[in-house]
Parts: C-alpha cells; sequence; structure tokens
C-alpha cells in the first residue's frame, strides 16, 4: 500500500479559492448519514503483519503464516510497523503542502 498524503476538504477548498482569487461563499451542511471522515488503511489485524518501506506498507497475507518455508527475502530489512492502526488522519497534510501536491500534479497551473 503506498504512503499517500491525505487534507481535509476544508483546506482543499482554501488552497483552490486562494489559487483561482474566488470570493465564493461555503455552506456548510455537516456530515451526512455513513459519511467517513478518516478512511482507514491498515487495520488492527493488518497492523500485526504490516511492514514499512520508505513509499509504502507491505502487509502479509492471513494466510502465509501457514506456508511453510516461504520466504519473504524483500522484507529483510523492512521493520514491522510500531502502530496499531494507519488512517488517513495519520497522513495530513496542510494547506501549503495541499497546494505544492497539486501543483507537483498539474491539478492547479
Amino acid at each position: 500500500m503506498p504512503k499517500l498524503p491525505a487534507f481535509k476538504i476544508t483546506d482543499l477548498i482554501e488552497v483552490l479559492r486562494g489559487h483561482y482569487k474566488s470570493k465564493s461563499k461555503i455552506k456548510k451542511i455537516g456530515i451526512r448519514p455513513g459519511e467517513k471522515i478518516d478512511e482507514w488503511m491498515i487495520n488492527e489485524d493488518e497492523a500485526t503483519r504490516a511492514h514499512e518501506f520508505k513509499d509504502g506498507f507491505v502487509i502479509l497475507s492471513q494466510i502465509s503464516q501457514y506456508q511453510k518455508g516461504q520466504k519473504f527475502d524483500y522484507l529483510k530489512n523492512a521493520p514491522k510497523v510500531r502502530f496499531s492502526h494507519y488512517t488517513s488522519r495519520d497522513a495530513l497534510v496542510g494547506r501549503e503542502e495541499a497546494r505544492k501536491i497539486l501543483l507537483a500534479n498539474g491539478i492547479i497551473k
């Protein structure tokens, strides 16, 4: 699973408003039933089988523990994660970083 940045929708709106010099008003409507605030990327069970790399995580299959003799050489130097779960909130970036990401990916020019 790649490590990806996340940002609050309100920060995204403010970055876009500032970039386009918009004076549009924002109407807050609140959270709708069933709407997620945070996306769970790695849950508690997966965290026990997850290894961290510079740009992402590898989560071993639940059945890998039953495969005798199976070697995962690429995990040799990858530490196990030290968290119990990982959500989008753990990867939040601020407005300036969000602006840089939008510019770098050609979303705004």
